[in-house]
Order: structure tokens, then sequence, then C-alpha cells
């Protein structure tokens, strides 16, 4: 499908994976573009697709030109939904050579272990393809260390690698012509779950991208809708996303094996209610751990419930807090609430598992013994008070996201 003259999409729709990483679902899919640029001299593909769809993705190729013909493969990321075809595609098109970063090149040695010519580019660097060129953007750690974004200045493209990226299959409508709600929740789903942690190099890129000295009229990730009509839209809700400022909320997770850390949950959620705040409620053991993450990025205030399991917290919760950790969802205010019937004190794992998260626990622990009581639920409703004027309050106040401390990525 044209983009523009002479660039085409080329990718393909993985409607058949259930998970995206083996961890997070996808219903509706995933796209994995690819795209072919045609210059006067050089061919050039821009990323692959995942070796699973290789037979439908040479066949896309094969509709626009003989795949021998190749003389650039640009890889912006390596991982294998990207790359995955990169030595089936060498093995036909063995004149081609690989473009990407210096660590990106060393990325594609320890995966595909095929002789091919190479060339590292570094920020700025060019590719004449006669009559188009290719400008290459160190965007490191988004999310590996090697990845960069291709910019077509003649065409106005941003070839963006996993940046500004969206889950969902896109079929034949591969535009954003039509973007609505489901668009929207699928991009911020895909942040939250893939790029989230690195929003300090999100905020870099976005800096650079926004410096460059011809205009970027289309904007084409690796995966999800191509932004032509409005590119700015993406631009501007990832910017919002990386931004720390926090929405007016108050997110409830709980698990719940016989229904009494539920009422407590219930409870609190009244509470907040009460003070006029959104309010979401999740069961950690039934619902998506993707959309859990998707509400908790900006949300101020947080409530963790969990029962007693063999002397532990129960282990969805714990689970789950094991993602927030991962994800570096920090700077919040948790309040606590749990059930048990006999020992209860595994329940103040929990305060630690907060702590280590870089978060605050305010007020009491809420704790019943067997069915709450009208006095625990009396003081679950007063938890979501608190957490609702803290919402308020630190919604007003939030500014910059800390610094993620990570060796490979620099902020």
């Amino acid at each position: 499908m044209e983009i523009s003259p002479d660039v085409h999409w080329v990718g393909v729709n993985d409607t058949e994976s259930k998970f995206f990483e083996s961890l997070w679902s996808i219903p509706k899919g995933v796209s994995l573009n690819s795209y072919l640029v045609l210059g006067e001299k050089k061919k050039t593909l821009i990323d692959t697709v995942n070796d699973n769809y290789f037979d439908e993705y040479i066949e896309n190729l094969k509709r626009l030109i003989d795949p021998e013909d190749i003389d650039y493969i640009v890889i912006n990321h390596v991982e294998p939904d990207h790359a995955g075809s990169l030595s089936k595609i060498l093995s036909i098109a063995s004149k081609a050579s690989v473009i990407s970063s210096k660590m990106g090149i060393d990325f594609v040695k320890y995966y595909h272990q095929v002789p091919f010519n190479d060339i590292s580019v570094d920020d700025g660097d060019k590719v004449d393809l006669g009559g188009k060129t290719l400008k290459f953007i160190m965007t490191p750690c988004i999310h590996w260390p090697e990845t960069m974004c291709t910019f077509l200045g003649d065409d106005g493209i941003l070839f963006s690698g996993d940046l500004f990226g969206a889950f969902d299959s896109i079929g034949d409508e591969i535009f954003d012509d039509k973007i609505g709600k489901d668009s929207i929740y699928s991009a911020k789903r895909y942040f939250t779950s893939i790029l989230s942690p690195y929003y300090g190099s999100i905020n870099s890129a976005l800096k650079k991208l926004g410096d460059l000295q011809k205009p970027c009229r289309v904007i084409a990730p690796s995966h999800g809708l191509i932004y032509r009509n409005d590119p700015s839209f993406i631009t501007k809700l990832y910017a919002d996303l990386c931004s720390g400022k926090f929405e007016e909320k108050v997110v409830i997770l709980y698990g719940s094996m016989y229904g009494n850390t539920k009422v407590l949950a219930e409870a609190v959620s009244d509470g907040v209610k009460d003070k006029c705040v959104k309010v979401a409620l999740f069961n950690a053991t039934y619902d998506d751990p993707s959309e859990i993450l998707t509400e908790l990025w900006k949300a101020p205030a947080i409530a963790v419930g969990s029962p007693v399991y063999d002397c532990y917290i129960f282990p969805p919760i714990t689970n789950l807090l094991e993602l927030i950790k991962v994800k570096r969802i920090r700077q919040r205010v948790f309040g606590l609430f749990g059930d048990y019937t006999w020992g209860g004190g595994p329940l103040y794992q929990l305060q630690n598992k907060i702590k280590e998260l870089g978060s605050e626990v305010i007020g009491s622990f809420v704790k019943s013994q067997g069915s709450p009581t009208a006095n625990n639920i009396e003081s679950a409703i007063e938890l979501g008070n608190l957490l609702a004027e803290k919402a308020i309050k630190n919604t007003k106040e939030s500014s910059a996201l800390a610094p993620v401390q990570d060796p490979f990525c620099p902020t």
C-alpha cells in the first residue's frame, strides 16, 4: 500500500498471537509494519517482520520488486518482531547491506549468524537513494539501547520504530483517517506496556524530532496506524504520557478468594466517590494487567488490597506489584487494606513492597479478620476519602517524573 510516491507499507498483521512479548494480551492482534522505499538508484527496506510471517511478507515485496534487487535493509530496532525475517531476506537479497546504529549492528550479529555487509550509522548520517535521502536519528532506549529513527526528508516521513506505536492489527486501513477511542486506547496501552519505563528517553527523542529542519508530515511506526492526517496527534499524546502530569483519579487493585477483600475494595471505592473523584476498580485475578497499568500510569493515588495466602500476599497481587516495579510507576501514594483469618502479619509485607516501588503509604492499614465488620467498612471508606483528597492535591501539584536509573539508558 502506497504511503507516498515510491514509498510503500509492506508489513503484515499478526492476528494469531494471543500475547505480545509473551506477556501482554492482544485480543485484536498487532500490526508488524515494514516499509519499502524506492529511490532512483537504490531500493531500501525499513525493518522486517517476525519470521513466522515471512511467507506473507515476501509476497508483499514481490508485488512491488524482485527482492533480490534490495540494496539496503535499515534496522531501526533489532527485536525479533522488527528484524526476525532478516536472515531469510539476506538469503535472497545477498547484495544488500544492513544499516543500523553501531550497537544495532552488534545486536544483529547476535541474532543472525549469517554473513552480511553492514553499515553503522551515527546521529545525522545520511544515505542517498537517488532522488530520496534517508537521515538517521539516534533515539536510544526506546526501548532497547540500540534504537534509532529514520527520516525520509524528501517525503516528510518519519519511520519511528517502536516510538509512537500501538497495539491492534490495522488490516487494510493503515492510516489515521478514522482514528477513534479504540485507536487512542491501543496507543496508550502500548505505551504503558512496552515503553513507559523509558519516558526520559522518549522526552529526549521528542525534543530531537522537534528540531528536524524539514517538516514531518507522516509518522510511520513499527506497530499500529500510520499518522498522515494529523501526525501531531500521536506526538502530543506521547508528550502528555511522558509529562509527569497526573489525572485526578484513584485506582484500586485487589485480590479476593472468598469476597471479603472485595467488600473492603468496594468500600474504599465508595469513599473515593464521596469526594467526586474518578475511581477505577480492578480485580487482579481477572483483569488484564496491561489495562491495569494503563490506568495506573497517570494515577496519583492507588489502593491495594490482599488476603493472606499461605502466609504470604495473594500471588496475583504480588505479580501485579512486580509489574508496577518493572514499569517504574513511582512517586505515588498508596493506601492498603486486606483480610485474614489468623496470623495477619503477612499483610505487612505489602508495606515493604510499596517502599520498594519508591512510593509512600498513607492512612491506616485497614484489616478485617474474616468477614468485614461495620467498623472495617467505615475505615475503608475513610481510606477512600483520604486517597481522593490526596489525588486532588497531587494532581494540582504534579510535575516532571524522576529520571530512570538505567546504566544503558542515560537520560
